[in-house]
């Protein structure tokens, strides 16, 4: 079993034991990953990474907590008042619901550890640093703090991250914020509401301290924001406009009081700043921008003022999180990785131009099919039926314990009672494929069509399923005529689609060209994942190998970690590139429907 189907498999079987929902969905697709409610999306990368195999673990784990413990609610709530105030609730509710998650199953402790181990030898955790405005240092102090009382090895984050808010903001907001946001309070925070209210409580201490730096006319003492008591007196003494000596406050006294000629002389750069004649201003603006007598180039507003607006100005910035760092990096790595690229043919619905004359051709669908077609329909029926009426579910409450669960108690984990349901239709969605190469005989191209015609009007008297025809490859005709030109129209021609029903004329096609079967499966999953229904199954049928066996097995793969389940069936033979799915031999038609049973009970195990 390759690696993805492996990661896959494990990522299901979490699904079904991390979250409370019963339909969750996680695929690898594409280059981009993604969480949406009850579904996630890993990008297609190089399993042989372990980089990316970790990363891809851990997000999924990580998104499988917020999943099951994480209430969006108040997400929206935060981003109403602030995108800063959103930031700090993701780093509280991120941590919250990764130390839930770890209590309530003790193996996703390795697999989180791990990612941010990772991340940190990636820099997607980014290391204070003193020229860190203070908007990041408290984040920062936030994320590390949370992150490190769950047992994240971010301690030395987490230490410069203290230091910095302490010499930042001094100690007054220090204590304040160490009384709100400490390992103590941590460990009460059991849902996304308490995370809440502690982001809130910090935010708003934030902005009283914001509010603080516009009393402080000390600029100079402004740009450290250190706390330092003795530049709030002096800052102090400038603005009660008391008589003190110092320059500072003779400037002071001249914007309060009496708008004095001898304050004039000081500020004339600063007129030149801002076109004023009025001296009580100049001086305020020599005053606040830098505490000098002759300040020259800042404007009316003063430098403490133009700082203030710049920190709440950052607070309406949106914050960088984990989950966005991490969906860019995985996002990198599946875009550096092109080994599962493989282009899709262009889609033909049902060209009429490939078709043989149904008269006389002896590559019509075989007569006898009805035959066929009552015999696939009762064993069809009764696995499709019998798969989908159980329907076990996991509670805290019920009458029936899962014995697998109960040795789970002791870490919290309560729901251990089984609820078992009744589903009143299949929902599947089948796609059937047909290789119509060259190497197809005229007896062979009509088994095929006999049998992708049968299977498909089987499949179409179930309630709940669906399913599709494809031929393979498209050829180019001119005028419509039956000459066949020097190149081949790599197309997938869709004899039946998803939405019609079965018209027998439709199978009997011709054969001719080579046999681009990882191309075709690539069409056919682009039409498959669009389908709603929870299973998805591709049938191949073909008589010889592929042009390239290595992209069919790697086609094969992709399908697998997209969720839709693949077939074989060969025509008399094994065909190259199928390791990866169930793959039977026919011999004759009749042969179809014991093939059929047993691929479809591996399928819905």
């Amino acid at each position: 079993m390759s690696t993805q189907q492996q990661l896959l498999r494990k990522f299901k079987n979490l699904s079904r034991v991390l979250t409370r929902s019963t339909d969750m969905e996680i695929v690898f697709h594409g280059k981009r990953a993604g969480h949406s409610p009850g579904r996630i999306v890993l990008p297609m990368g190089d399993f042989s990474d372990d980089d990316f195999v970790t990363m891809s673990l851990g997000y999924c784990d990580h998104e499988l907590g917020h999943e099951n413990y994480t209430d969006n609610n108040w997400y929206r709530i935060a981003q109403n008042k602030s995108p800063y105030l959103r930031g700090l609730l993701n780093s509280l509710d991120d941590a919250h619901q990764e130390r839930r998650l770890m209590a309530d199953f003790k193996g996703c402790t390795k697999t989180l550890n791990n990612l941010v181990k990772l991340c940190i030898e990636k820099g997607l955790f980014a290391e204070p640093y003193t020229e860190h405005k203070e908007t990041l240092i408290l984040k920062g102090w936030v994320l590390y703090g949370a992150r490190v009382f769950i047992g994240n090895p971010l301690n030395g984050y987490f230490l410069k991250a203290d230091n910095l808010l302490k010499a930042k903001f001094g100690d007054d907001f220090y204590r304040e914020a160490n009384l709100i946001f400490n390992e103590t309070v941590f460990q009460t925070m059991d849902s996304t509401e308490k995370c809440f209210v502690v982001a809130e409580k910090l935010y708003l201490l934030l902005l009283d301290w914001v509010d603080q730096q516009d009393s402080q006319d000390d600029p100079s003492d402004s740009d450290d924001a250190d706390g330092s008591e003795g530049s709030r007196d002096d800052s102090s003494d400038s603005d009660d406009a008391d008589g003190s000596e110092d320059s500072r406050d003779d400037s002071s006294d001249s914007d309060d009081a009496d708008g004095s000629e001898d304050s004039s002389d000081d500020s004339s750069d600063s007129d030149d700043a801002d076109g004023s004649e009025d001296s009580n201003d100049d001086s305020s603006d020599s005053d606040d921008a830098d505490g000098s007598e002759d300040s020259s180039d800042d404007s009316s507003s003063g430098k403490t003022t133009t700082r203030k607006k710049d920190i709440l100005a950052s607070l309406e910035d949106e914050i960088d999180d984990l989950h966005e760092k991490l969906r860019a990096e995985l996002d990198s790595m599946a875009k550096d990785y092109d080994g599962s690229q493989i282009a899709p043919l262009k889609l033909k619905i049902d060209d009429k131009s490939e078709r043989t004359n149904c008269c006389s051709d002896p590559h019509n669908v075989e007569e006898e099919c009805h035959k066929l077609i009552s015999n696939l329909k009762s064993p069809l029926k009764r696995i499709f039926h019998d798969q989908n009426y159980r329907h076990v579910t996991l509670d805290k409450k019920g009458c029936s314990l899962s014995s697998s669960r109960l040795s789970s108690v002791v870490t919290g984990n309560k729901r251990i009672f089984e609820q078992e349901s009744i589903g009143r239709s299949p929902n599947s969605a089948i796609a059937l494929l047909v290789d119509k190469s060259g190497s197809m005989s005229a007896a062979e191209m009509s088994m095929a069509s006999s049998v992708a015609y049968s299977m498909s009007a089987a499949l179409d008297s179930i309630k709940g399923v669906s399913n599709m025809v494809g031929y393979y490859p498209g050829l180019s005709f001119i005028d419509g005529s039956n000459s066949v030109l020097d190149f081949y129209d790599h197309s997938l021609n869709i004899v039946k689609p998803f939405e019609t029903k079965v018209r027998k004329n439709s199978f009997n096609i011709i054969s001719e060209g080579g046999t681009p079967t990882a191309e075709a499966i690539t069409s056919a999953l682009a039409l498959l994942v669009n389908q709603s229904a929870p299973r998805k199954l591709l049938f191949v049928i073909t008589d010889g190998d592929p042009d390239n066996a290595a992209k069919v097995q790697r086609a094969i793969v992709e399908a697998n970690c997209m969720g839709v389940r693949v077939f074989g069936i060969g025509i008399h033979r094994k065909v190259d590139g199928f390791d990866d799915a169930d793959f039977s031999v026919i011999n004759d038609s009749n042969e179809l429907v014991q093939a059929l049973t047993k691929g479809l009970k591996h399928a819905f195990k």
